[in-house]
C-alpha cells in the first residue's frame, strides 16, 4: 500500500512517459487529469504536485492548443529540468520536498529530529541526482537518438527509486541507532 501511495505522486510523470511515445497530446491530457488524483496533496501545497499540474497545464497550452513545435521537441529535456529543479530548489531553501510526504507517515514530534531531517535531506539529494541523470540522458538522446535506448535504463531506475523510497528511511534509522550505541559504549569505556 505504501508503494502505491508513493507512486500516486509520480503517476502523471509515469503515465506521460508510457503514453507519449504513442501520442504526446493524449499523454499531456492524461497526465494533467492524473495530477488531479493527488487533490489532497494539492490542497496541502505539496511542491511536487503543484509543479506537476502547472507543468502539464503549460504543456497543454503550448503543445496541444498552440501546437508549439519547440516545446514538443525539447519535452524530455524540459521534464528533466523541471524535476531536477523541484528537488534541488527544495534543498536550497532547506525544505527537502520529501519531508512533505514523510510528514504524512511520521508523528509530528519527530519532524524536527536530526534523523528525520537527515533522512529527507539525503533522499532529496538522491532524487536530485537521479533527475539530473535523467536530464543528461535526455540531452544526450536528443543529440544522438540512435546511439542508445535510454528506456533500458530509465524504467529500471524508476523501479530502484521506488525501492529506495521504501527501504532507505528504515535502513538509515537502524544504521544511525547502531552507530549511536557504539559511540555510547566507547564513551563509557573512556570515562574513568
Amino acid at each position: 500500500m505504501k508503494i502505491l501511495k508513493s507512486l500516486l505522486s509520480w503517476m502523471s510523470w509515469i503515465l506521460f512517459g508510457i503514453i507519449s511515445s504513442y501520442s504526446i497530446s493524449i499523454a499531456i491530457v492524461v497526465a494533467m487529469a492524473a495530477s488531479l488524483f493527488s487533490y489532497s496533496n494539492l490542497r496541502k501545497g505539496f511542491i511536487l504536485e503543484w509543479t506537476t499540474l502547472i507543468f502539464f497545464i503549460t504543456c497543454f497550452v503550448f503543445i496541444v492548443i498552440f501546437q508549439n513545435e519547440f516545446f514538443a521537441k525539447y519535452m524530455d529535456i524540459f521534464i528533466g529540468i523541471t524535476l531536477t529543479s523541484i528537488a534541488s530548489l527544495s534543498l536550497l531553501i532547506k525544505r527537502p520536498f520529501t519531508e512533505q510526504y514523510a510528514k504524512l507517515e511520521v508523528p509530528k514530534e519527530y519532524w524536527k529530529s536530526f534523523l528525520f531531517l537527515r533522512v529527507n535531506k539525503i533522499m532529496t539529494i538522491v532524487f536530485s541526482l537521479l533527475f539530473l541523470l535523467k536530464t543528461l540522458m535526455s540531452v544526450y538522446d536528443f543529440y544522438y537518438p540512435e546511439a542508445f535506448n535510454f528506456s533500458l535504463i530509465f524504467w529500471p531506475l524508476l523501479c530502484l527509486q521506488c525501492i529506495f523510497i521504501q527501504k532507505f528511511p528504515n535502513w538509515y534509522k537502524k544504521r544511525h541507532i547502531r552507530k549511536s550505541q557504539i559511540s555510547q559504549r566507547e564513551a563509557k569505556e573512556l570515562l574513568p
